[in-house]
């Protein structure tokens, strides 16, 4: 049996004359400062400062888009707020018509020259009770500015637009509520002097219903009016001329507040739609 020769050792494979690169950024400038290789060095660096960028620039991307449509919430939001001040705007000068006419017929008859009868008075006065008043919403215009989300606005005359909306809004509140005491303390004046049981008989005439209500105090059929107006009397009466005047000036001074609360509120609903659809 002859011996199997033993295969020579397989040379083994030449070493690669490249060293192997380390995996991480900080390992490689490592190794690239170690070996003086400045090439590699500010390559390295180039390539760290390019990735920071590039990471800032998409984070910032990311929270433009999201200011964005922050943006446009805010303004859809505040549009509706504006579109609905000025529906209740025009709702109140709807209802409020009839009693403004009240109540120049009720001044105006100091003037006629015939004396005007006395349930056509009462009917004039009666009608002047009621007045709406309108309120701006400004809930979201609000927001915006204690939030500090104004900034989200981008367009410059917009936002003093709408820190100015709600400036001027506040002021139109405040003379408001002056004019609807000054009313309010008229009417209960001259609700006194034309007697309150004419007012009641006004309201039965037209709603019969009211009459079935148990604390109702007006009386069905024939009554006596223990406080009947003399007309005649009431025209020759300088305070009482005095206190309808001061009832038609504060409803016409709310009538001149409701035309700035709109005139305000459109102006501003246009700005908002430009931003909107652009």
């Amino acid at each position: 049996m002859t011996d199997t020769p033993t295969p020579p050792p397989s040379a083994s494979a030449p070493a690669d004359p490249t060293p192997r690169r380390s995996g991480t950024i900080l390992a490689r400038l490592s190794q690239a400062l170690r070996e003086q290789n400045w090439f590699a060095v500010a390559l390295e660096v180039v390539i760290v400062i390019v990735g920071v960028v590039i990471g800032f620039q998409v984070t910032a991307l990311g929270q433009a888009r999201s200011d964005a449509a922050k943006e446009q919430t805010y303004l859809r939001q505040l549009h509706a707020d504006l579109h609905e001040t000025l529906r209740l705007a025009d709702e109140a000068d709807s209802l409020n018509a009839r009693g403004d006419r009240a109540s120049s017929n009720s001044i105006r008859m100091f003037y006629l020259p015939e004396t005007p009868p006395a349930d056509s008075v009462i009917d004039w006065h009666v009608r002047s009770v009621g007045m709406e008043i309108v309120t701006p919403l400004l809930g979201t215009a609000e927001a915006l500015i204690s939030s500090g989300d104004l900034s989200l606005i981008r367009d410059d005359s917009l936002r003093a637009a709408i820190t100015a909306y709600v400036t001027r809004s506040h002021q139109l509140i405040d003379d408001q509520a002056l004019h609807y005491t000054e009313w309010r303390r008229s009417i209960n004046t001259m609700m006194t002097r034309t007697g309150y049981a004419q007012h009641l008989d006004w309201y039965l005439t037209r709603d019969s219903s009211l009459a079935n209500h148990p604390l109702w105090p007006g009386v069905i059929g024939p009554r006596r009016d223990p406080f009947a107006l003399d007309v005649d009397d009431l025209l020759q009466d300088r305070e009482a001329q005095t206190v309808i005047n001061r009832i038609l000036q504060s409803r016409l001074a709310t009538v001149g507040n409701r035309q700035a609360v709109e005139a305000a509120t459109e102006a501003l609903k246009e700005q908002v739609e430009a931003e909107v659809t652009r």
